[in-house]
C-alpha cells in the first residue's frame, strides 16, 4: 500500500538558513551568503538564529519530489511569501547559491550544473506574485514535464 499522508515535505525557515548557510561550512568561510556571526544567537557558538532577512517573509512551503523511469530525479518547490516583494530577499540569495553551486544561466532564471559540480541538473526560479517556484530536472528541456506533473 502507498504511503498515507502528503505527497509533499517541508523545508521551513530552519532548512532554507541551513541551506544558505551551508556553503560558508563547507568552505570554511571562503563563500559567504550570511556571515556566520549574523547566523548565531546572542553570540552563543551553541543557538543558531534562523529569522534572517531571506526568511522574515516566508509563509510556507511544500517540495515535491518526482522519480522518473530511467531513475532521473526532478522537484519542484513552492513557496509562499507575505507579499510579492517579500521573496525578494530569499530569490537574490538562492541565486548566491546557484552561483557557489557552480550553476551557470542558460535563461532568464534558468540554470544548468555542470556533472563535475556536484549538481549534475537544470534549475528554474519560477516567480508569480507572492509565490516562488524552484523547479529541478535532468536537463533544461525536462523543467516544464517536471512542473507539469505538479499542477492540480
Amino acid at each position: 500500500d502507498p504511503p498515507s499522508g502528503p505527497s509533499y515535505d517541508r523545508v521551513g525557515i530552519a532548512g532554507i538558513s541551513a541551506m544558505f548557510i551551508a556553503p560558508t561550512a563547507e568552505t570554511r568561510g571562503a563563500v559567504r551568503i550570511y556571515e556566520p556571526e549574523d547566523f548565531r544567537a546572542s553570540g552563543d557558538l551553541r543557538t543558531y538564529q534562523y529569522y534572517q532577512p531571506e526568511t522574515a517573509g516566508w509563509r510556507g512551503d511544500r517540495l515535491y519530489t518526482y522519480l522518473g523511469s530511467g531513475n532521473e530525479t526532478g522537484a519542484v518547490w513552492v513557496t509562499e511569501w507575505a507579499s510579492p516583494g517579500a521573496s525578494d530577499p530569499f530569490v537574490s540569495a538562492y541565486e548566491e547559491l546557484i552561483a557557489a553551486r557552480g550553476g551557470e544561466a542558460v535563461g532568464d532564471q534558468t540554470y544548468e550544473f555542470a556533472p563535475e559540480s556536484g549538481y549534475d541538473m537544470a534549475l528554474e526560479i519560477r516567480t508569480d506574485g507572492s509565490q516562488v517556484t524552484i523547479v529541478t530536472a535532468p536537463t533544461v528541456e525536462q523543467l516544464d514535464g517536471v512542473h507539469a506533473t505538479s499542477r492540480p
